[in-house]
């Protein structure tokens, strides 16, 4: 009878460890985590390591897990240790942002596994640092420092005060320097496209900017030289501004009179000019190689004065 029960409580212990599904999970390095190992979630046991393998140039392990696990399928897992000399074990953890759900088969890769270091490793540290790992030179550090600052105390605290007004002020413009950024790299596009042309423009300032360079000294003594002369013409017009000005108002009423007369002055200067016929018709007599002449001769031997006669005089 006795036999009868322990084998059912076998078989029972075996159906109920039967409700389980794996998943694999890729390690960089699984320290001295060996099969059997726990898997736990919260401090909580959840499964076991069922197998551990190499794959390539890390490992795999094997998973095995209660059917009652519900984790999203993002988990993250870690190799910690229970103790300074405990056995190791795997942590499985949810991530801040969880999505979907770890199923049976699922793989954690190895960019969402990591390891908690080792006793033996923080004891590595712990004894550089005590030993040979900068601890005795504090005091040096320290005296340097003093001497450094032994006396300037206040120059060093005014200092201190303008960095922090300056990253405060380059906080506040952090805006404006992203924008002239993006500003530039939306410049820097079509100046590259166009990095030919520009190479092409430079090749033929280049030239130019030579030329210049050598007449130098030449343009420098025109500037000097025309420096001079609005030197000496600035104090002539301020010594002649009077006389200028008194010119320029004796020359007002001669400009109005000759506004004033219009058209009158160019019609007196074609009387003026007339001789046998006024000079605006002159066309009207000079028809290409001929002229054109129409005269009255007195063929009279009376004796008249021959300037009063054309107006009926003797």
């Amino acid at each position: 009878m006795r036999i009868l029960l322990a084998l059912a409580l076998v078989l029972g212990l075996t159906a109920c460890g039967s409700d389980t599904f794996t998943v694999q999970a890729e390690f960089a390095n699984v320290a001295n985590l060996v099969p059997n190992a726990e898997v736990k979630i919260d401090d909580v046991t959840v499964g076991r390591v069922s197998d551990v393998r190499l794959d390539g140039w890390h490992a795999r392990l094997t998973l095995e897990l209660d059917d009652g696990v519900r984790l999203p399928a993002n988990a993250t897992a870690k190799i910690g240790q229970k103790s300074l000399l405990g056995a190791e074990y795997v942590e499985l953890n949810r991530p801040a942002e969880p999505q979907g759900q770890l199923r049976g088969g699922d793989l954690i890769p190895l960019a969402r596994t990591d390891r908690y270091p080792e006793t033996e490793e923080l004891l590595a540290g712990l004894s550089l640092w005590l030993n040979g790992g900068g601890l005795q030179n504090l005091r040096t550090i320290y005296t340097e420092v003093d001497q450094a600052l032994g006396g300037r105390e206040q120059v060093t605290r005014d200092l201190v005060d303008k960095l922090r007004t300056f990253t405060t002020s380059l906080d506040q413009q952090k805006a404006a320097i992203v924008a002239t950024v993006d500003a530039l790299d939306r410049l820097s596009k079509p100046l590259a496209a166009q990095r030919d042309q520009l190479a092409n423009a430079i090749d033929h300032v280049t030239p130019g900017v030579t030329l210049l360079n050598q007449q130098r000294t030449n343009l420098t003594d025109a500037l000097t030289a025309l420096t001079s002369f609005s030197t000496v013409a600035t104090r002539v017009i301020d010594h002649t501004q009077d006389d200028l000005q008194a010119d320029l108002d004796d020359l007002k009423p001669i400009l109005a009179n000759l506004v004033a007369a219009g058209d009158a002055l160019p019609k007196s200067l074609d009387v003026a000019g007339t001789l046998l016929f006024p000079l605006s018709t002159f066309k009207n007599s000079f028809r290409g190689d001929f002229v054109n002449v129409y005269a009255t001769i007195d063929l009279s031997l009376q004796a008249a004065d021959p300037l009063l006669a054309p107006l009926g005089g003797r």
